[in-house]
């Protein structure tokens, strides 16, 4: 009987994590297919909320915008913490990047951040990812954000 309950258990445990499993790399895979549009970029402006946090191998904070809070996707944990770039609750920035809809979560896929003077490449300027690339990460303090619609 223990054996029974033993094996029922240990079997409910292997279902939830390869469930868990497949759900992050569907996330991943539907993140992937979305194809970064320079033509519906937007400029964010607002205050870090809270410091990035890690969810599905993906570094994300909220920004709090005159339009309300919203997620903005930096780009993998990996990535981030190798630009050694960092967020402060409280800071003002701005973020270039496209608004997307991704497993029903509204957020924002970064191409730019800008604290104060130094600008956050994430994208260059086709949209690519620069992780993908295995290029340099750019802290880049003369680029502009330019003429773009400001949330």
């Amino acid at each position: 009987m223990k054996r029974a309950i033993l094996l029922a258990l240990i079997t409910t445990a292997i279902v939830l994590l390869l469930g868990t499993a497949a759900g992050a790399l569907t996330a991943d895979r539907v993140r992937d297919a979305v194809t970064y549009d320079l033509k519906a970029e937007q400029v964010f402006l607002g205050t870090v909320h809270s410091k990035p946090t890690l969810f599905a191998g993906r570094m994300y904070f909220t920004l709090w915008t005159g339009n309300g809070a919203v997620a903005v996707e930096i780009g993998p944990k990996e990535f981030v913490e190798r630009s050694r770039f960092k967020l402060s609750s409280g800071q003002m920035i701005s973020v270039v990047g496209m608004p997307v809809v991704i497993n029903l979560r509204e957020m924002v896929l970064a191409r730019e951040i800008t604290i104060g003077g130094s600008v956050f490449v994430l994208r260059d300027r086709n949209g690519e990812p620069i992780w993908e690339m295995d290029r340099p990460i750019q802290l880049d303090p003369d680029v502009g954000v330019g003429s773009l619609p400001v949330c």
